[in-house]
């Protein structure tokens, strides 16, 4: 159980807060710098974790001395040149999304972003997020690809809510529904609220070259980023840069959510467990600043075994290669997690694996 004990977590809390109480590191053995550095890459947040090490350097500047010996010069490089490719990254996926968004627009079609970029500027350092697919959605998704297939782009069509294509050299999901209604009983309605708030609510934002795309309002992420973090916990696993997406979300934004009309559709949901205790953990870990959130209903033996299968999969079988083995390791992955479908799924259980095998083999 390392949870509150290990360094990531001061840290990370520096670096969202230059204020925050500053950690002793200067006992870590060189072991325990190689354990900090790798959890950081694992976790997603190795820049991060880099700006709350120069935050730390101001109070602490023997701790530079101590990185700078032998033994730990190439972990030092390695995590510091981390920020660089994290930068190189963030700014060439802006440069697809400009480029993206001036194709659909001289198609007087209108490009809303999701996640990505748009919650990268919730972080005190926007380019220290690490980059990854472009996701989309557009009023006509047909339409959409086909402007894209008349550019000489292959479009796969082999998903279950979006289609995807290679633009600029970034991956682009172009969503037609929000999340996989195949999968989950509960999934069409949840895609009907999303739909709907997506229609009502979406907003301008120029990107810095001056490019016009939309962005999510803050009803509709409470409800998709929830939801995508529950699906993909209770799924395989998540980590603390989709956690910190989360969280910085909502300490920027909770003020403009109307929870008295979302509180309920969460409970209707059956995450409202699930969401009170990845609140508890951003507040309790990464020292966020979740004011405007309704009041945090704690279970903190569920918070900490929340966080530790975070850190830590309960689960950590390698995905093999082959149709049965899949199946198979599927099937233990969906057994080993069980624990995990009632905090994020209104479903029982069986009900939910009879659904979930027909979706994998109808895939």
């Amino acid at each position: 159980m390392i949870s509150s004990t290990t360094p990531l977590f001061p840290l990370l809390r520096l670096a969202l807060d230059p204020s925050a109480e500053a950690p002793d590191l200067s006992a870590l053995t060189e072991a325990d710098w190689e354990a900090l550095v790798n959890l950081s890459f694992e976790e997603g947040v190795a820049a991060v974790a880099v700006d709350g090490l120069q935050s730390l350097y101001d109070r602490q500047p023997e701790l530079e001395l101590a990185l700078d010996s032998p033994e730990l010069e190439g972990l030092k490089y390695e995590w510091f040149g981390s920020t660089f490719q994290a930068e190189e990254d963030y700014h060439r996926q802006v440069e697809a999304i400009s480029a993206l968004a001036k194709v659909y627009g001289q198609e007087q079609m209108d490009m809303m972003l999701l996640k990505g970029y748009s919650l990268s500027l919730n972080y005190p350092v926007p380019e220290h997020r690490p980059a990854g697919d472009i996701d989309i959605y557009l009023p006509d998704w047909k339409k959409g690809d086909g402007i894209i297939r008349k550019m000489g782009i292959r479009v796969d069509t082999g998903h279950e809510h979006h289609t995807t294509f290679t633009f600029s050299g970034v991956m682009v999901e172009n969503h037609y529904d929000f999340i996989n209604t195949k999968a989950h009983r509960d999934a069409p309605k949840i895609e009907a609220k999303l739909k709907a708030l997506s229609a009502s609510g979406s907003r301008e934002h120029l990107l810095p070259d001056g490019t016009k795309i939309l962005l999510p309002s803050a009803d509709f992420n409470v409800i998709f980023l929830i939801r995508h973090l529950g699906q993909h916990f209770a799924g395989e696993r998540i980590t603390l840069r989709q956690i910190l997406d989360y969280g910085l979300f909502l300490q920027k934004e909770c003020g403009s959510v109307h929870w008295s009309e979302l509180v309920p559709f969460i409970k209707e949901m059956g995450i409202w467990a699930f969401f009170n205790q990845i609140n508890a953990i951003c507040e309790d870990y990464l020292g966020l600043h979740l004011d405007g959130v309704p009041a945090i209903e704690r279970n903190e033996e569920l918070e900490r075994r929340i966080l530790e299968d975070v850190l830590h999969p309960e689960f950590a079988e390698q995905k093999p290669s082959g149709l049965i083995p899949v199946l198979a390791f599927k099937a233990r992955r969906w057994w080993h997690n069980r624990w995990k479908h009632p905090l994020v799924y209104d479903e029982w259980l069986l009900p939910m694996l009879l659904t979930l095998a027909w979706s994998h083999l109808r895939r």
